[in-house]
């Protein structure tokens, strides 16, 4: 029996709803997620409890202790469910396994209640809401183990040898997500803080506010064409990989909850990897608060950032070119 029949809670909805393969893909993953959320939230839960049962002082660093291990019994209980591996858990668990079988039962019995719900909400939606939810889920793969990635891609629909294939590529993409986020955030924060001390605006005008949204224009330009340069690497099947596990995790997860719409697939994957950058993006605030200064901090940093993407697309390019040439080169004549 799979992973994606024995999960908890986690049951065929599509024998007891119509709902398409797509739906049936997405049901799947919405209910591992919130079981994930349920067993965080369980954990800490049981945590809180625990410290305020307990007679010796404790501190933030011991609730987090005791968090952290009732987190982990959970899941390695989840799995021995799986993995019909039981006993192996009492093994590992001794005394403490009733104490987390209780747990367990109970979110069990929470997971199955909202899974009907879950189904409800399944079947009305639209692509705005496939996109949504591929968004959520992505963001939440940095803090997934290995073996959780694997069983999340499972449940969207991909077999087991997929799944962890896409859980190898998520490992390499997580690795330059690292460089990449570093490399924005000193060009960026270091491009403001020049700016901050040396301010390049005496005034606040029409000709600076035209300055300042053709910077925002070059920004949002520059981080559109990084993206889709991103979407080019995932669909070149030499790499089928990205610099940036938001859009990866959310390609892939959109290739199966979009079934048979590329186009709209690699739109979605740029929208919805933009979606939070650009909803965060406060810094046009300190244009009221500090008009001179706050001017020239953001055009600095929209400047920057606009280099910045430029610089990591014709990168990606130059990868793209590449790795086309030796795929050409490789293929029998």
């Amino acid at each position: 029996m799979s992973s994606k029949e024995v999960i908890i809670g986690i049951k065929s909805e599509a024998k007891k709803q119509p709902l398409t393969s797509s739906q049936t893909s997405m049901l799947n993953v919405l209910s591992y997620c919130h079981l994930l959320r349920l067993i965080d939230d369980s954990a800490k839960n049981y945590s809180l409890w625990k410290v305020s049962k307990s007679d010796s002082r404790t501190d933030a660093a011991d609730q987090e202790e005791i968090k952290i291990r009732a987190k982990t019994a959970l899941e390695d209980l989840c799995d021995a469910h799986n993995n019909h591996s039981f006993e192996a858990f009492k093994k590992d668990w001794g005394d403490e396994t009733e104490t987390y079988q209780g747990l367990y039962d109970r979110i069990s019995e929470k997971n199955s209640a909202e899974e009907s719900a879950i189904s409800e909400r399944v079947s009305k939606f639209r692509i705005v809401d496939k996109l949504k939810t591929a968004f959520s889920v992505s963001k939440m793969i940095p803090h997934l183990s290995e073996e959780q990635r694997s069983r999340l891609f499972q449940m969207a629909g991909y077999d087991e040898k997929e799944a962890l294939d896409i859980c190898k590529k998520l490992a390499i993409s997580m690795g330059f997500t690292v460089v990449e986020y570093g490399a924005f955030f000193v060009g960026t924060y270091s491009a403001a803080g020049l700016a901050a001390a040396s301010p390049f605006f005496e005034e606040v005008n029409d000709t600076t506010r035209n300055i300042i949204a053709l910077s925002y224009a070059a920004k949002y330009s520059g981080a559109i064409l990084n993206t889709l340069q991103s979407v080019r690497l995932l669909k070149e099947k030499s790499i089928n990989n990205s610099p940036n596990i938001v859009t990866t995790g959310t390609y892939y997860l959109l290739d199966k909850f979009l079934h048979n719409r590329e186009r709209i697939r690699d739109l979605g994957t740029v929208a919805a990897t933009l979606a939070e950058p650009v909803l965060q993006d406060i810094f046009w605030t300190s244009t009221f608060v500090f008009p001179a200064v706050g001017s020239s901090i953001v055009t600095a940093r929209n400047v920057s950032g606009a280099g910045l993407n430029l610089a990591e697309s014709g990168i990606k390019e130059v990868w793209l070119r590449v790795q086309k040439a030796k795929t050409k080169t490789d293929s029998p004549k």
